[in-house]
């Protein structure tokens, strides 16, 4: 992983509205940002700015969804063995999920065979 910024929230869902996308730090699970984002096209991934954020090689971050108590499986497949993996200047380390009444840290680590909502972000390396 590589020193850089986030500049923009993202998501992938299949119903259209609005939903909170939130940027956090692993390890004491606050929430560092968020935006509401549009889902205009459930067939694209959906983007809104941020302040760039600062992120930090080695440091874990988590960026999640709500999607309001809807339960969305876009797909299906087995995840085991996908995790984790590298793509350009992130290391990705697995798929969290947490069904909560409000926007809280998603805690549980997933690894069944239904993926849910798509969160998704913009980095740039320094």
């Amino acid at each position: 992983s590589k020193n850089g910024k986030i500049s923009k929230l993202g998501l992938k869902l299949p119903e259209n509205g609005t939903y909170e996308v939130s940027l956090w730090d692993f390890d004491s699970e606050q929430k560092l940002d968020s935006v509401m984002v549009t889902n205009s096209d459930s067939s694209k991934f959906n983007y809104a700015s941020i302040t760039p954020r600062t992120i930090t090689s080695g440091k874990k971050y988590v960026v999640s969804v709500n999607t309001t108590n809807k339960n969305y499986f876009c797909s299906t497949g087995t995840l085991v063995g996908l995790f984790p993996f590298t793509s350009g200047s992130i290391t990705f380390f697995d798929q969290r999920e947490d069904y909560l009444n409000s926007v809280g840290f998603p805690g549980a680590n997933s690894r069944t065979n239904l993926y849910c909502g798509i969160a998704g972000f913009v980095f740039q390396a320094d």
